[in-house]
């Protein structure tokens, strides 16, 4: 199957460079040349992923990346470019759910990395998480946003709630989405066995439940990037 490359980027030297390389190494590519071109292709279309400028004149990346967020279309793997990026744009896309950042010029080696690691984890990261059953009033859908965002960056957080808040359905929604599930029985598996556990969920979920019972020492293990926690 041929990967579909969307490329944004008002700048129409950078538009052709791009398109040229990917089109050479293989890649079907589609371009736009600022964010309303890239929405009404996302319409109609989903790639298999995106290179999005920051700074473009209508709207920014980052804008039309929340945009993509909030209409649910952020289901494949969007990468960040720059010529004048800082840390903080680059924090905030990878927040949003883009998955890398390129500054430029960017390198034909930086490219082909960048885009081969991009699709790998395509598939098993950018599923749609199903999470109707949480509701539809104004809490619930900013949960749903952000459970979305989370699972799309391969970021790790914890669920907390009452009984009946909606825990269940987030983990049948995970479950469903994901290719891989490794479940943590006990706080000294993870302690005692962490490399094996990382392994056997790699490309998947790490899945921490009772995490108020986890001591300090435990809890630290919780910055590995593929793990959840409820």
């Amino acid at each position: 199957m041929q990967h579909e490359i969307l490329v944004v980027d008002d700048e129409l030297g950078i538009r052709e460079l791009l398109s040229e390389i990917l089109i050479d190494e293989g890649y079907a590519v589609s371009i736009a040349e600022n964010a309303e071109q890239a929405s009404l292709y996302r319409q109609k279309r989903q790639p298999s992923m995106v290179l999005l400028d920051i700074w473009m004149p209508d709207r920014d990346g980052l804008t039309l990346l929340k945009e993509w967020v909030a209409n649910g279309w952020l289901t494949m793997p969007v990468v960040m470019m720059s010529g004048h990026g800082s840390l903080e744009q680059a924090k905030e896309a990878q927040r949003l759910g883009a998955v890398g950042f390129m500054e430029k010029p960017i390198t034909l080696q930086k490219l082909l990395e960048t885009v081969e690691g991009a699709l790998k984890q395509a598939q098993p990261g950018h599923a749609l998480l199903d999470l109707s059953g949480l509701g539809d009033d104004t809490t619930h859908s900013a949960a749903r946003k952000a459970l979305q965002q989370h699972y799309n960056a391969r970021t790790p957080f914890c669920l907390c709630g009452e009984a009946g808040a909606g825990q269940e359905n987030v983990i049948a929604a995970l479950k469903a989405a994901t290719s891989t599930w490794i479940e943590v029985a006990s706080p000294s598996d993870l302690a005692s066995q962490p490399t094996r556990l990382f392994q056997q969920a790699s490309g998947g979920v790490l899945w921490c439940p009772n995490i108020e019972s986890y001591t300090p020492m435990h809890s630290l293990r919780l910055h590995y990037p593929t793990m959840y926690a409820l």
